[in-house]
């Protein structure tokens, strides 16, 4: 029964945490940051050229990385504004949709990791609860940052991975690996520590 009380209590502190970092990455979206950077509205572009003719603004098809600028980003970011755009138009709100979802999902994904690390709920708790407040992670997840979601599949992965060799369960390692191969096209970074790690 105190271990029930205990798993209860567990779930609804990290689900409270999990409403409060939402929140801090939803309200007032469309606004706040005032206006969209340069890499947010290529992101939101290009999703809105993906959807409407699978090319991207340099009419490449279905590209897996896009010019701007002489710049080369990967273009994961703008296949996940697809969806939004389709739903809300294209905005603010459409564009950095993603980067607040998957910016609030990376709570929940931080609270699997560290439990997988080190075995302990309320490390876990406070890890998820750092994140959650966090004015980097918030600020990030608002403007529609590709190292932002890249982080969200990389610490997913690495949570699975972990799950799965402590548990010898291969369906873990499967959407673990797969999540881990996405950051990569979301963001450079992940090309080089991933594979070292």
């Amino acid at each position: 029964m105190i271990n029930l009380y205990k798993k209860r209590a567990a779930f609804i502190i990290l689900l409270s945490i999990f409403l409060v970092g939402i929140f801090l990455r939803f309200y007032q979206l469309s606004t706040v940051p005032n206006g969209l950077h340069i890499d947010e509205a290529i992101g939101g572009v290009n999703g809105y050229f993906l959807l409407q003719t699978g090319r991207d603004s340099n009419n490449s098809k279905f590209p897996l990385q896009t010019e701007v600028f002489g710049d080369y980003n990967p273009t994961g970011y703008s296949y996940l504004t697809i969806l939004p755009i389709k739903l809300f138009g294209l905005n603010e709100f459409s564009t950095r949709f993603p980067g607040a979802l998957l910016g609030s999902l990376t709570i929940l994904a931080s609270f699997l990791l560290t439990l997988s690390i080190f075995k302990s709920k309320k490390i876990a708790l406070l890890s998820a609860f750092l994140i959650a407040i966090s004015p980097w992670h918030i600020v990030f997840s608002r403007s529609s940052e590709e190292t932002l979601v890249s982080l969200f599949f990389v610490i997913l992965g690495f949570a699975l991975v972990f799950l799965s060799l402590e548990n010898k369960k291969i369906k873990f390692l499967i959407p673990g690996v797969l999540s881990l191969a996405i950051s990569f096209f979301m963001y450079f970074t992940p090309r080089v520590f991933v594979p070292l790690m």
